[in-house]
């Protein structure tokens, strides 16, 4: 269950520094956050370009492979 705050004795500049720190913190949170996926996004990406690289490798090697000989 939530606690109940009184905030009647804070002066309203002291409330907006105390809500500027909260925003502060939400934003540094989220940055991480979207460093991370971004990081993730680029290394699916990576592997998506090694597969492609792999796939041509084997279809190289299948060509040989089925080549008529002679």
């Amino acid at each position: 269950m939530a606690k109940e705050l009184d905030l009647s004795g804070i002066e309203l500049e002291d409330l907006i520094d105390i809500h500027n720190q909260v925003l502060r913190q939400v934003a540094a949170v989220a940055k991480l956050n979207l460093e991370a996926e971004a990081a993730g996004h680029d290394s699916h990406g990576s592997n998506h370009s090694n597969n492609k690289i792999v796939d041509r490798n084997v279809q190289e090697q299948i060509s040989r492979v089925a080549r008529p000989q002679g």
